[in-house]
């Protein structure tokens, strides 16, 4: 398998105290490799929401044997630190200093920012996550929610293509 395109966001539920988290993986022909949607227990900061977002993407990479990844999240912040030596002396740097170091051990892991329009279908994973309480995955197939966001996007990567 070639690269694997991973898309990653977090939300806050303010009125539970809790944070999801929404990961999707897409093989070269738009396919969906897996998709999950993460529960997390605890209200997060944004940042460190976004930061453990882009961290259980590359765990999730490295749970399906996926070695060549572009991950992408609209965490601009967050991943400008991702890509820049130096520390981050906070708990988002802390978050940050684990991602680097999961990166370290796969052939070709890339973090990039995308608009928030380019990260529908992870968003919608990541919203889905306030229903449960515990995780939900999918592999090699398309959650019925994520139906016509997965269509759209690829119509749009066959117009740019």
């Amino acid at each position: 398998m070639g690269f694997v395109k991973i898309n990653v966001d977090g939300a806050l539920f303010h009125d539970t105290e809790r944070s999801g988290i929404g990961v999707i993986m897409r093989d070269c022909e738009g396919e969906v490799v897996m998709a999950r949607c993460v529960h997390l227990v605890g209200l997060y900061t944004p940042e460190e929401t976004e930061a453990l977002a882009i961290k259980i993407g590359c765990k999730c990479a490295h749970e399906e044997g996926i070695d060549k990844f572009i991950l992408e999240s609209d965490a601009q912040v967050i991943v400008n630190y991702l890509n820049k030596s130096g520390e981050l002396l906070s708990s988002v740097g802390v978050i940050i200093i684990g991602i680097k170091d999961l990166l370290r051990g796969f052939t070709d892991g890339r973090v990039q920012h995308v608009p928030r329009m380019g990260n529908q279908a992870a968003q919608m994973l990541a919203q889905h996550a306030k229903g449960y309480h515990d995780n939900c995955s999918w592999r090699n197939e398309t959650p019925m929610f994520l139906q016509a966001t997965l269509n759209n996007d690829i119509r749009l990567m066959q117009s740019t293509a």
